[in-house]
């Protein structure tokens, strides 16, 4: 549902909208938009999934007369949670054909342990109409993953996080250790910091029962 906030307003809610009319004496709008995230898939033999991906994100300044009608506004809805299946997509969130932002990818189930790498869903992008001024766009952080063909049950890996006005959203954590590891979590990406991961350089044979922190401002 749409949130106003001293002149400022924001749609929050899943859906379209065809209400934000421009108020007297407005005569530039600063939109921002921000795709949804998707979705973590889930493997109900080994209890793993990759992250889904976080949405893109776009601004610009749109030029406007008071009493206009913006263009459809339309929020994208996030990626659904699933049980034993791969993630979904997050849903795309757009000003008309002004600013874009596309849904981060779905996560994927883990493969059996003795299974090949699995990746984590892809980062949504933005894209700005030239039309527009001070336009940005930023591509979400990827969803954390399995970068090895290694042993890895019951575990979960970072979303990625969305794209800001700081830039890319941080990479969600992912494990690439050539060793055992189970019942281990890593962290979710934040605004450009990376979550945290489980390095090829643990020198183990095994690990389990641990997890890693998620990612900051970069």
């Amino acid at each position: 549902f749409p949130v106003t906030i001293g002149c400022a307003r924001a749609y929050i809610t899943a859906g379209t909208y065809n209400d934000f009319v421009v108020p007297q004496n407005v005569y530039q709008v600063l939109a921002v938009v921000v795709g949804a995230g998707g979705s973590g898939g889930s493997n109900g033999s080994t209890g793993s999934g990759t992250g889904g991906g976080g949405g893109g994100f776009a601004m610009g300044i749109i030029d406007v007369v008071p009493g206009q009608v913006l263009p459809t506004i339309t929020v994208g809805a996030g990626g659904a949670a699933v049980l034993d299946a791969n993630g979904n997509a997050g849903g795309t969130s757009s000003i008309g054909t002004l600013l874009s932002a596309t849904g981060g990818g779905a996560g994927l189930q883990q493969a059996q342990s003795t299974g090949t790498s699995v990746a984590g869903g892809s980062g949504g992008a933005g894209t700005a109409s030239a039309t527009l001024r001070n336009a940005f766009t930023a591509s979400g952080g990827a969803g954390g993953g399995k970068t090895v063909a290694q042993q890895s049950n019951n575990s979960g890996y970072g979303g990625g996080g969305a794209g800001s006005i700081f830039g890319t959203g941080g990479q969600g954590g992912t494990m690439g250790a050539g060793i055992s590891c189970s019942n281990f979590g890593t962290g979710g990406g934040g605004f450009g910091g990376k979550g945290g991961s489980i390095p090829a350089t643990l020198n183990t044979t095994s690990a389990s029962n641990f997890g890693t922190g998620g990612g900051g401002l970069s």
